[in-house]
């Protein structure tokens, strides 16, 4: 449904309309749909086509569309703006999520465990801190394996 109909194949065409066929509420979604997505190249007349858009969604039975044109018109000056204007801020925001996510994955919060540690235990100088921090723990005892000599691994700890 929200695919570009240009993007399908033949079967997902013959798809896509077998399931708008199935009920008039699916063939007015597919309808909504494809007239949003035409508002999303901005042009200088989108803000009364979406003032008809939101319209005729209100008129249809689609309440879960009511809830997104309701946040439409709530913040309507700046969706003006964003299917008026060729501006946008995605690299941006490509940048800003590109640095969240090296951060989680710094602090081990990226949805896997860090891995583990390669050295020994060490202890450096902390830039704001006079006295020095020690940042991994003395392995507990030695291994014949093949990371070194050093065992680390959680089943000798």
């Amino acid at each position: 449904m929200t695919t570009r109909p240009y993007h399908l194949d033949d079967d997902q065409h013959t798809l896509r309309d077998q399931l708008a066929g199935v009920c008039p509420e699916m063939t007015a979604l597919a309808g909504q749909l494809r007239t949003f997505a035409d508002l999303l190249v901005p042009a200088g007349d989108n803000p009364q086509a979406l003032t008809e858009w939101i319209t005729r969604t209100r008129d249809a039975d689609l309440p879960f569309l009511h809830s997104f044109a309701n946040g439409l018109e709530r913040d309507r000056a700046a969706v003006d703006a964003a299917v008026t204007l060729p501006h946008h801020n995605g690299r941006t925001e490509g940048v800003n999520n590109k640095i969240k996510l090296i951060k989680r994955q710094a602090y081990g919060r990226a949805g896997h465990p860090p891995s583990p540690p390669t050295r020994p235990a060490q202890l450096t100088q902390h830039p704001r801190r006079s006295t020095p921090t020690k940042i991994l723990e003395e392995p507990k005892e030695r291994c014949n394996s093949d990371h070194g000599g050093l065992c680390l691994c959680p089943a000798r700890a």
